[in-house]
């Protein structure tokens, strides 16, 4: 069963969340509780390569940007969101309809969100792999951790 704050969803709906959840420690920030579903444990779908993110750290993303590597930073957010405040380089894309119109499956893709809480990035990570693109990073983080860490923004509340 999966539970989301105290409430048991439909057993169609874990293996999206477990998705979202890519380990323990981020299940317990968004209070996901994952427990036993029908007989597989959380532990194998941590560990199924088609499950699987590949995350980017901060710092790799920095170092990359800094580096003028040719890379699509996408942040998945709405437009108002992206004018207030944006990682340097990146467009907003909310839709995947924007996405496939933007994107090709060769591009060099990070998409980003808020934060570790916000599902956008996870959802359009998963989106886009479905559709064939293959060179996906995530950054978790997403603009809290980018902000904390002092890195430069761009937008309108900056």
């Amino acid at each position: 069963m999966v539970k989301q704050g105290g409430r048991v969803l439909a057993p169609g709906a874990w293996p999206r969340l477990v998705r979202y959840a890519m380990d323990r420690s981020y299940a317990q920030k968004t209070n996901i509780l994952l427990k036993e579903c029908e007989g597989t444990s959380l532990d194998y779908w941590e560990h199924r390569g088609d499950t699987m993110m590949n995350d980017i750290s901060r710092e790799e993303l920095k170092t990359r940007l800094d580096r003028g590597e040719p890379l699509k930073l996408v942040m998945v957010m709405p437009d108002w969101a992206y004018c207030a405040k944006h990682i340097p380089g990146s467009f907003a894309c909310i839709a995947p309809e924007e996405a496939f119109a933007l994107l090709e499956p060769d591009d060099e893709i990070i998409v980003y969100c808020s934060d570790p809480a916000c599902m956008n990035s996870y959802h359009a990570y998963e989106v886009l792999e479905q559709h064939g693109y293959r060179h996906l990073r995530h950054y978790a983080g997403g603009l809290v951790d980018w902000e904390a860490a002092g890195y430069p923004l761009e937008g309108e509340s900056v």
